[in-house]
């Protein structure tokens, strides 16, 4: 059996990283939040950044 799972790659001025991330595991982790492994296992976040803001996705 598989765990259902999203990809998201979102686009944010990097002031807002923090906040972003706070709300994304608060949903994660809004359904049995004790199961073992899941503060750590639910919520994986990797950052790339960008040097021009403006520039959007290539």
């Amino acid at each position: 059996m598989s765990a259902t799972h999203w990809h998201l790659l979102p686009w944010m001025k990097q002031e807002e990283l923090d906040t972003v991330n706070d709300v994304f595991k608060a949903c994660t982790l809004a359904d049995s939040p004790d199961e073992p492994g899941a503060p750590h296992r639910r919520h994986l976040s990797t950052m790339a950044i960008s040097s021009d803001y403006q520039a959007g996705p290539l």
